[in-house]
């Protein structure tokens, strides 16, 4: 199923200082990143990958979107089938070609389930 990275956007930025430095270390006291890193990381995030899941149990712990917009995976579990393709904020947007960007966890356990003795 078709995984976008990142979830729901970039975390809170923050700025972090090392303790002792002065903020007047450049000449607006903020730190530059290029106009070309900035969008390889925001690529990044919206970026989707497709993940084949084998028939069985899959070890990922859902949640429902705060925000109304589908489904996400919470957790992995570390004996998981998926722990290397999948991880927290992933969003889950097609399951066997069929959008399932706009259903609950309830609606897509039912499709999973239904689905688990084939690779989806």
């Amino acid at each position: 199923f078709p995984v976008p990275r990142g979830g729901g956007g970039a975390p809170p930025r923050r700025r972090y200082r090392p303790h002792g430095a002065s903020s007047a270390s450049s000449s607006s006291g903020r730190n530059h990143i290029s106009a070309s890193a900035r969008r390889a990381a925001a690529q990044t995030l919206r970026s989707k990958a497709t993940v084949i899941a084998p028939p069985g149990k899959l070890g990922i712990i859902l949640a429902n979107r705060t925000d109304s917009r589908g489904t996400v995976v919470s957790g992995v579990r570390t004996s998981s089938v998926l722990a290397e393709q999948v991880s927290p904020g992933d969003r889950i947007v097609a399951i066997d070609e069929e959008d399932v960007s706009q259903m609950n966890v309830k609606e897509i356990t039912t499709i999973m389930a239904r689905k688990s003795e084939f690779e989806r």
